[in-house]
């Protein structure tokens, strides 16, 4: 999955904002207890999280893909009081995991967990708005998950999308259907004329994309 030389990633992972206990606590039982510990988003990719929260002024957050709730309870930490994220992931396992974390983190109050499938959760949700959206779900979705992402973002807010990078297999010729969502996809989000966009190489590549100024 490493874009970038180990050692680099490491050397910015140790110049960067530290994991506190809970998301260490996270990371110890992901790699025990689940069999693709790979999906955790990782130390450098919650700081990253936290900056852009603080440079959006975020006080609303929407996240696809909850997993064992590192990235949510990550972000949650650096929202204002009376801040919302609401976190929607299908895995009736690991989301029931995510709120003990959430309540052993005294976050369970501003992080609300849905367990569903997100393209008909989202379309309960058509009139909530958000600063911030993190999509890190299916990836045969993502183009569908940014459509609706853009209709609840609010103006001047941004969506973070992860893995277009894809472990650089982006760069071939690919019969693998998540390959081949994710190359589309990156076409789809260069092709819209409306959306100010940059894919910057973090871990397994972040698009971030925000709605060009009207």
């Amino acid at each position: 999955m490493n874009i970038v030389p180990a050692s680099i990633e490491n050397y910015c992972i140790e110049k960067s904002q530290t994991a506190g206990a809970i998301l260490l606590q996270i990371e110890q039982y992901t790699r025990k207890n689940t069999g693709i510990p790979q999906m955790l988003c990782g130390p450098l990719v919650a700081s990253f999280l936290q900056s852009m929260v603080l440079a959006t002024r975020a006080t609303t957050i929407l996240e696809l893909g909850t997993f064992t709730g590192y990235s949510a309870i990550a972000m949650a930490q650096v929202l204002p009081p009376g801040s919302k994220l609401d976190t929607i992931d299908m895995n009736q396992e690991t989301s029931e995991k995510a709120r003990e974390f959430f309540v052993n983190a005294d976050l369970d109050e501003i992080i609300t967990a849905h367990t569903g499938d997100a393209k008909q959760l989202l379309a309960t949700m058509v009139h909530r708005k958000y600063d911030l959206i993190f999509i890190d779900a299916d990836k045969t979705g993502y183009r569908e998950y940014l459509e609706k992402g853009l209709r609840l973002l609010n103006n001047g807010g941004c969506i973070i999308v992860d893995n277009c990078l894809w472990s650089g297999r982006v760069l071939h010729d690919s019969g693998e259907s998540e390959t081949n969502a994710i190359k589309e996809f990156n076409n789809y989000v260069k092709s819209r004329k409306d959306l100010v966009k940059t894919l910057v190489p973090i871990r397994d590549g972040m698009y971030l994309i925000s709605k060009s100024p009207e």
